[in-house]
């Protein structure tokens, strides 16, 4: 991303990942965001047919129409390239997506767990698995990074 560009708008995506037409198990949007990015800084690109049932927990979300599915999926494809853009600068082009409790206290870990490489393994289904040297154990579902 550049600086002239504009962040891609999240909202439309948070609305819908929220809402009762999406899978109830699905990723919200921190998961998400930290999923994406997971998926950004692995060795290969990984293809959205693989890793787009993760988002939605296996299940189908229930769109209104083609528009609504094109905003929601061009809206996900979008932030994935706005993360990778953003990490192949020095200077970090994105700003994670992090939500924040009742109480006002920025919730990390969601963002976090989603981000570790578990996420682009268990995306690759059936790929080797890739470790970065300080990753957990992929295999295991109650992975996290190190705190």
């Amino acid at each position: 991303m550049t600086p002239d560009d504009d962040p891609v708008d999240l909202e439309p995506l948070g609305e819908f990942l929220d809402s009762t037409r999406a899978p109830e198990a699905c990723m919200d949007l921190s998961e998400l965001d930290g999923f994406l990015a997971g998926l950004a800084v692995g060795p290969d690109p990984v293809p959205p047919e693989e890793w787009l049932p993760m988002v939605w927990d296996d299940e189908d979300p229930e769109f209104d129409d083609q528009a609504e599915a094109d905003l929601i999926l061009g809206t996900m494809f979008a932030r994935y390239n706005e993360i990778s853009d953003g990490l192949e600068s020095e200077d970090p082009g994105y700003d994670p997506v992090y939500w924040q409790d009742a109480t006002g206290r920025t919730v990390v870990e969601d963002w976090r767990s989603a981000s570790c490489a578990r996420s682009a393994c268990a995306a690759r289904r059936g790929r080797a698995c890739w470790k970065p040297p300080t990753a957990p154990d992929c295999s295991s579902p109650s992975s996290r990074w190190p705190a």
